[in-house]
């Protein structure tokens, strides 16, 4: 008999739809937009799906095109779209991404009063927290509203509760948090509850007061009493797992579009830990899909397959003690 749970790993947060300059420049010299979507949790949500893993994205859209092509691209890449609903009153979120010049993006949002804002406890009832493998979120949904906070922070305790991994990506947005205190407030709440904690090199400065990136990956693990990494960009990632502190060498690739491989990172070691892999394999992964994403045009489509992270893998090993 197959003990597996029905799900494995739940995100929940806000999908967006997305228009994205295809040529250099801005939108006044009458260039074209790419249609599509993207946000954060989608990210991980599709990430964790190509390698294999039943992932389920909880939150809502707009009744709209923006909406309706998410939906899409979530079903086509077999992520569970059942808890994902269609608000008829609030429209889609929106992201407005454009290269001004080479290599340098431009993230516009568009969220307020979105369909995505309006989330709250009753998202929850149809969601089996207890029998899942892991629950992930990111700092982004607790700032869209005070109703999407309360919703997060239930699901958090209800992980807690039957004890379930919770994974937590900083991801802190300044235009979401005027208040930064609170913003500090909140987002030290969330970490001090999560198995697996990921942040930014500045977000670990924010939350821990360490300019060093070593010192800040200790501090956060002590915050959470768990697995804490920062990523680090082009230098790599630290991480402290079971006491440790490990470096993970960046993979090398050729940069093409960097939005989204924070995202990719945190689905292959969550995956990769999930699977019980040593926490060297796990960041080694971690460290190949991200550059593999960032290789790619768009957030999400250079996502790997765990055939790919295999085949990339053989070319380098990343970790090192």
């Amino acid at each position: 008999m197959n003990s597996r749970p029905a799900l494995s790993v739940i995100t929940i947060g806000e999908p967006l739809g997305l228009l994205a300059l295809t040529d250099i420049g801005s939108a006044a010299s009458g260039s074209l937009y790419r249609f599509g979507s993207c946000g954060a949790e989608l990210n991980v949500a599709i990430g964790l799906a190509r390698l294999g893993r039943l992932a389920a994205l909880v939150g809502r859209v707009g009744c709209d095109d923006f909406g309706s092509s998410i939906v899409r691209d979530l079903r086509a890449e077999r992520v569970i779209v059942d808890h994902l609903r269609v608000s008829e009153n609030a429209p889609t979120g929106l992201v407005i991404k454009s290269q001004r010049r080479a290599g340098r993006w431009q993230v516009e949002y568009r969220r307020r009063n979105s369909a995505g804002s309006s989330l709250d406890e009753t998202d929850l009832k149809s969601v089996d927290i207890a029998n899942c493998d892991a629950l992930h979120l990111t700092g982004i949904t607790p700032a869209l509203s005070d109703s999407a906070r309360r919703a997060t922070m239930a699901a958090v305790e209800l992980a807690n509760q039957y004890g379930r991994l919770v994974s937590f990506d900083v991801n802190l947005r300044t235009s979401l948090w005027p208040d930064q205190d609170r913003a500090r407030e909140m987002l030290t709440w969330f970490v001090s509850r999560a198995g697996s904690v990921q942040a930014s090199k500045d977000e670990a400065e924010f939350l821990t007061n360490e300019a060093d990136p070593a010192k800040a990956t200790v501090r956060l693990a002590e915050m959470c009493q768990a697995d804490a990494i920062v990523r680090c960009g082009s230098e790599g990632a630290l991480a402290v797992i079971d006491g440790r502190l490990l470096r993970v060498a960046p993979h090398p690739v050729v940069e093409i579009d960097p939005v989204g491989a924070g995202d990719a990172f945190t689905a292959a070691y969550l995956d990769g830990r999930l699977s019980g892999h040593a926490p060297e394999d796990c960041l080694s992964r971690a460290a190949v899909a991200g550059a593999l994403v960032a290789a790619s045009p768009g957030d999400w489509q250079g996502l790997p397959t765990d055939s790919d992270l295999t085949a990339e893998r053989c070319r380098t090993q990343d970790v090192r003690r």
